[in-house]
């Protein structure tokens, strides 16, 4: 895993440090594995993703869970207690 100079930036009036981050990663696959789900979560560097390209510098959690349609991944967040600012259902390009 490969930290980059922006990993610690402010969000929600938090500084996420590299150990911060990686224990955010960690409870999303955890809850993953928990819900038996068929899926995984990765830790992605915005950088490297088309789809981040106007949100840089930052690092991205994602389900690699398959959802029929958009409304049942966003039902998916709000079941996990996820709202609209950390969890999107989106394509990732790269």
């Amino acid at each position: 895993m490969r930290f980059r100079k922006y990993e610690e930036r402010d969000y929600d009036g938090e500084y996420r440090t590299k150990r911060l981050v990686l224990e955010a990663y960690d409870r999303m696959s955890a809850a993953i594995a928990n819900g038996g789900k068929a899926g995984r979560a990765r830790l992605l560097w915005s950088d490297d993703w088309s789809t981040f390209l106007k949100q840089p510098d930052f690092w991205v959690t994602v389900v690699g869970i398959g959802f029929r349609d958009q409304s049942s991944a966003q039902a998916w967040c709000t079941d996990h207690k996820l709202d609209r600012d950390h969890c999107f259902p989106t394509l990732i390009r790269r």
